[in-house]
């Protein structure tokens, strides 16, 4: 991060870091900008409550049920599409979260929010907003890996009835992946 920002910018990342994880950014200086975001951003201290992170927690009662799970992607797949995105643009992004930290914990509060009404339209519009002038990253991230999913989720749903879990941000909008298994004539039904 330090190569990309100033010193003043850099301190201000470093602070809030320091706020939300209790250690200085230096202590994390091989992680990716993109996946410190996450790290800030879910930090119980940043938003008030200790996060729940879903897919592991359905992965874990999968596997306590012996059901089968199988992977979508693998997670090299997904660190090329993280870094697909320059370190310099992530440095850039995680010191303009740092100066206005408040406007995103509001924006990840209304995506909670809209988690909760189970309107996956407004979820993918949320989960995007902030990659609105990145509209490639946006694509790789997002309607590429929707897209490269069907044909594997097909040949889950050949032998039996599936249970699917992926990111909020992947089920609404055009290319999403309820509209793309509802394309295909599959009978897509949120578990409540």
């Amino acid at each position: 991060i330090k190569d990309f920002l100033t010193a003043e910018q850099f301190a201000k990342v470093d602070e809030m870091v320091k706020s939300a994880l209790g250690y200085s950014a230096e202590n994390v200086k091989m992680v990716k900008p993109a996946m410190l975001t996450v790290l800030v951003l879910t930090s119980p201290k940043t938003i008030g409550c200790t996060t729940t992170a879903y897919d592991m927690s359905l992965m874990q009662s999968a596997v306590g049920k012996n059901k089968p799970v199988i992977g979508l992607e693998t997670v090299e797949s997904q660190m090329q599409v993280l870094d697909s995105m320059s370190l310099e643009k992530q440095a850039k992004d995680f010191y303009k979260m740092a100066t206005d930290m408040q406007k995103s914990v509001s924006d990840l509060k209304k995506l909670m929010a809209a988690y909760k009404t189970r309107d996956p339209d407004q979820l993918q519009e949320l989960s995007v907003s902030q990659l609105k002038d990145d509209k490639e990253f946006m694509t790789r991230l997002i309607d590429d890996r929707n897209a490269a999913w069907i044909p594997k989720l097909e040949v889950a749903f050949k032998d039996k009835p599936t249970f699917v879990a992926v990111g909020a941000g992947h089920l609404g909008g055009k290319k999403g992946v309820i509209k793309l298994l509802r394309a295909k004539g599959y009978d897509v039904t949120p578990v409540k």
